[in-house]
């Protein structure tokens, strides 16, 4: 029998986990289209009720009637779009910085980020 010896192998980069940052950003990015599919919602509720009786919102010189419940709910249901949209954002730009590090590592170079253009280098077809 031979005996072969073999070095030890050299421990692999280490990766930071991306898994749990996926799931958010996956969960956000469902959260984010609800919110803008019940926005679409209120757009045809709007639409369907058409214009009240006491004209537009905005009745000229500075003057504004109040909102009925519909207008204010829409309002409302926009406000909440926007915050879980900005809330996607994060998570996803989370996960894009964990990816980019496990990049790194697994590449063994680092980024160039020498010239304040570079960030978008890659962005653009050459």
């Amino acid at each position: 029998m031979i005996e072969q010896n073999a070095a030890p192998a050299a421990p692999g980069p280490v990766l930071r986990p991306v898994r749990g940052a996926s799931r958010c950003a996956v969960a956000a990015l469902a959260l984010a289209a609800v919110a803008w599919a019940a926005r679409a919602v209120w757009h045809l509720r709007l639409s369907a009720a058409g214009e009240p009786a006491s004209g537009p919102p905005d009745q000229g010189g500075g003057v504004h009637r109040p909102l009925n419940a519909l207008e204010d709910s829409y309002h409302l249901v926009a406000s909440v779009g926007s915050a879980v949209t900005a809330v996607c954002v994060l998570a996803f730009l989370f996960w894009l910085d964990q990816v980019r590090d496990n990049a790194k590592a697994l590449s063994g170079t680092a980024r160039a980020t020498g010239t304040p253009g570079s960030g978008w280098a890659g962005s653009c077809p050459s």
